[in-house]
């Protein structure tokens, strides 16, 4: 059986908010009715909130018993997708990060390849303008700082 940490937090919830309104509206109207209905109230979703269905299924694997949830109640299945909905959102940042982590590498790579060719004096486009437009793209986004354009600029005007 799957526990999870915040389980019954939203039958907790709506049970605090009608022992609220019970004593306030014994507040208000100063009637004892108000707390019996508050109590009626109270232990009707009390009861809705445990309706969990579970049996017990042997392990096919272990040999072991366990048990098994069949169905869950309204409350614990919304905790439920609350709980699956968070993890799916970690999981999704963490595979953003990793991506953005690894793209970023080979960004570095791709700037270190760049700076030998140029500095070799291999340039891969044809025409003059072609090469000096490339050299300034990669002194824009700092693959080549200010004496290595100048210089390389230079080469190609020679």
């Amino acid at each position: 059986m799957r526990h999870y940490k915040n389980k019954g937090t939203t039958a907790g919830t709506i049970i605090l908010i009608i022992i609220g309104l019970t004593v306030i509206l014994y507040q208000i109207i100063e009637e004892s009715y108000v707390v019996w209905f508050g109590l009626l109230a109270y232990f009707i979703w009390w009861f809705i909130s445990l309706n969990n269905k579970t049996k017990i299924i042997k392990n096919k694997i272990t040999g072991h018993y366990e048990e098994v949830e069949v169905e869950r109640s309204l409350f614990d299945q919304v905790d439920f997708d609350y709980v699956e909905l968070n993890m799916r959102r970690k999981a999704a940042f963490i595979r953003q990060e990793k991506l953005s982590v690894e793209k970023a590498k080979r960004l570095i790579i791709q700037q270190k390849q760049d700076r030998v060719k140029i500095q070799q004096g291999e340039f891969e486009e044809s025409g003059l303008m072609n090469k000096i437009s490339r050299l300034k793209k990669l002194y824009i986004n700092g693959t080549l700082n200010k004496a290595e354009f100048e210089k390389a600029k230079n080469k190609l005007l020679k």
